[in-house]
């Protein structure tokens, strides 16, 4: 077959099976990326990546993704969200050259979009990236984050930071700057509703009221994380939030 013959036949294979199995979004990728069709296989492998990343297949997310950014213009804003996405897998399988590459990538591309949004969700990834490496070093991010959260007036990414700040603090064992980063953290969440980021902060806040010796607030503290994880159904966070209050009871204890 001729190559435009060959395009052809891949673009009506894609289009019939898009009506008949319009979630098999390899196939759909493989089909429309054989027909040269960039625009629809770049986002059927972004499907298929986003779907083995929900399952836990974390090398063929990464594949996805990296052939869904293969196909993109190098200035297109939708390559960030991608990149943020790799990096997100990158990070979980402890791949630290990689995840840094793709925040770097990620830091370009919201400087040459001058976008003050892009350029928020860059620095929390750079952060993130020294808060599991070299926790020091994420100071200097975070305060630029910060410094964008409020001028762009956004609560909860302001709320995002400090929460944060305040884990970096606690790493350093300065407890009284964390306590305070995250009960402004907290407050915030509250007013805005967002009950995972209160508790990811609650839970931070346990191990440092028990740092600090206040172990009757640490204690209350695990009790208000383990009765908004209930609510909210997040198994992983009631775990997290009960290893803590077992930690300051222990701490009760030994008093």
């Amino acid at each position: 077959l001729s190559g435009l013959r060959r395009r052809r036949m891949h673009q009506r294979a894609a289009q019939a099976i898009q009506e008949l199995q319009p979630e098999n979004y390899e196939t759909l990728a493989h089909h429309y990326a054989e027909a040269a069709n960039d625009e629809r296989a770049s986002y059927y492998y972004t499907q298929s990546g986003h779907r083995a990343r929900s399952r836990y297949a974390n090398q063929d997310a990464i594949q996805y993704f990296t052939l869904a950014l293969e196909l993109m213009e190098e200035d297109d804003q939708e390559r960030f969200n991608l990149l943020a996405s790799r990096a997100a897998v990158y990070e979980l399988t402890a791949q630290r050259d990689s995840q840094l590459s793709d925040v770097q990538a990620m830091l370009d591309l919201a400087e040459k979009l001058d976008n003050d949004t892009l350029r928020f969700e860059a620095l929390i990834a750079q952060a993130d990236f020294y808060l599991a490496t070299e926790h020091i070093r994420a100071q200097e991010p975070l305060e630029r984050a910060l410094s964008l959260a409020r001028r762009l007036n956004d609560q909860p990414r302001e709320g995002q930071t400090l929460r944060r700040k305040g884990e970096a603090a606690r790493k350093t064992f300065d407890n009284l700057p964390a306590r305070r980063y995250l009960e402004n953290a907290i407050q915030i969440f509250r007013e805005t509703e967002m009950p995972d980021e209160e508790t990811a902060s609650l839970i931070i806040l346990i191990s440092v009221l028990r740092q600090l010796g206040d172990l009757p607030g640490s204690i209350t503290t695990g009790k208000q994380a383990i009765r908004i994880s209930k609510r909210t159904g997040d198994r992983r966070q009631e775990a997290e939030a009960l290893l803590g209050l077992a930690g300051a009871y222990q701490s009760l204890l030994e008093e």
